[in-house]
């Protein structure tokens, strides 16, 4: 149960990284178009 717990902290915080990166590629992509 505890090795369970460990996984699922580890499988959110992986996806939390994984939505905090696309937003930063986001806005990264944004800032780029606006200064084209």
């Amino acid at each position: 149960c505890r090795l369970f717990d460990i996984e699922h902290t580890l499988a959110r915080s992986l996806a939390g990284l994984q939505l905090r990166i696309e937003q930063i590629i986001l806005a990264h992509n944004l800032r780029y178009f606006e200064m084209n």
